[in-house]
């Protein structure tokens, strides 16, 4: 289990982002409960434009524009500059980053809609927290509206009864109609994904010690850090396809108008949101035809990776304390093509931190590998650089070393702007 530092605390049962602005509060804002008699204002199910706007590709970084085609048609060897122009990728220069304003950014096919196997499991992550944030905010409202005497017998489950009674009433008619031509796929299970805390924290529900599965937080933890699907599927379907994808759309990291950026509507066990990918979302042509399907479950751009990873780096993903949590999951378990890359670079590229989300699709079809990665690392000036960097791997190859190459390029760019 993860160390949230839980304490004591009672479940239910009574057993225990265009803009560079955070989540916006939502104080005075949302519907009132559906409870007679009652007035409290419900905190909103979803963020709005919480997303880091990074610019189009007019308004690249300069010094990444012209350092990048160089990179690639210079320093590979002759023959092998088409095959990285076929990646897509993203880079965003974090270092001396003050947390405000356009970060330095550079994209590479950075629009492209794509297939990046489990890598998208970090937009399940980010709902996850998303919601717990959320749900928090409510209970310490409903604690603060007095209505409720938690020190009685009863009290604290009473409360917590009225929190998520509300929470059903307000978000419940949303959420069916955040996505109208899909199934309505249920409502998150707040009381198997969140415990509660008489302090008013919520938590992910560690669940007991007698289920060999562990509970909300064992399963995410191994969802994002091992990249297990048994994991993956039990966070999906925990918090339903509905409020993780309308989470995205309220973020900004799928652009519902374009039907563009991350998606998800499979839950890696085959439990589908719609059969035969019905609810996917469609493919770039030539990655459509790279990876033999028109369309797909699991969806991105480097682009909408880049925002997302960018605003966790800024620690603005949900919050600062949200953003750390998420942060020390991507401390993971896995191979990643990031660290290879820098590691067999000659001279080798020592790095301080890589903290990272790897994808690989799902063979015979597909079996390319991808990932996405927060870099911390020192130049032999000793200037400390930090970055974000996505990388999508156009070329079927085991091990992948067009992309560890395009990596390499990547980091090129950022280490060009503190020489």
């Amino acid at each position: 289990m993860n160390d949230q530092g839980y304490g004591d605390f009672q479940s239910p049962e009574g057993g225990y982002g265009g803009s560079q602005k955070p989540g916006p509060s939502y104080a005075g804002r949302g519907a009132k409960s559906g409870k007679a008699g009652a007035t409290q204002v419900v905190v909103e199910p979803f963020p709005s434009d919480a997303v880091p706007f990074l610019g189009p590709a007019t308004e690249f970084d300069p010094t990444m524009r012209a350092a990048l085609p160089g990179i690639v048609k210079g320093k590979v060897p002759a023959g092998k500059s088409a095959e990285l122009n076929e990646n897509a990728g993203a880079v965003v220069d974090l270092t001396d980053d003050t947390g405000g304003g356009m970060p330095p950014y550079f994209g590479l096919n950075d629009e492209e809609m794509l297939y990046p196997g489990s890598l998208v499991k970090i937009g399940a992550m980010y709902a996850a927290f998303e919601l717990r944030s959320r749900v928090e905010r409510q209970v310490r409202a409903t604690m603060n509206a007095g209505t409720i005497n938690i020190q009685k017998p009863g009290g604290w489950t009473n409360l917590v009864n009225k929190v998520i009674a509300d929470i059903e009433a307000a978000w419940g008619p949303k959420l069916a109609a955040d996505f109208p031509d899909k199934p309505k796929d249920g409502f998150p299970q707040l009381r198997t994904i969140l415990g509660f805390r008489s302090d008013g924290d919520v938590i992910f529900s560690p669940g007991s010690v007698t289920d060999p599965d562990g509970g909300f937080d064992d399963w995410l933890s191994n969802m994002v850090i091992h990249s297990r699907k048994d994991a993956a599927g039990r966070v999906i379907r925990a918090l339903g396809f509905p409020y993780i994808n309308g989470v995205l759309a309220g973020a900004g990291f799928f652009e519902r108008s374009s039907s563009s950026g991350i998606w998800l509507s499979g839950d890696f066990e085959g439990r589908d949101w719609q059969t035969n990918n019905r609810a996917g979302q469609k493919l770039t042509k030539r990655w459509a035809r790279a990876q033999r399907r028109t369309q797909s479950n699991f969806t991105a751009t480097a682009y909408s990776v880049a925002a997302l990873l960018t605003a966790l780096a800024r620690g603005q993903l949900v919050d600062k304390q949200s953003s750390a949590k998420m942060l020390r999951l991507m401390d993971g378990g896995t191979v990643s093509f990031v660290k290879d890359a820098l590691r067999e670079a000659e001279p080798i590229r020592d790095f301080d931190e890589v903290l990272f989300k790897i994808g690989i699709g799902e063979p015979p079809l597909d079996g390319r590998r991808h990932d996405c990665a927060i870099v911390k690392r020192t130049l032999p000036s000793k200037k400390e650089i930090r970055y974000v960097v996505v990388g999508f791997s156009f070329k079927l190859e085991r091990p992948p070393e067009a992309l560890k190459r395009l990596f390499r390029n990547l980091d090129d760019v950022v280490a060009k702007r503190h020489a």
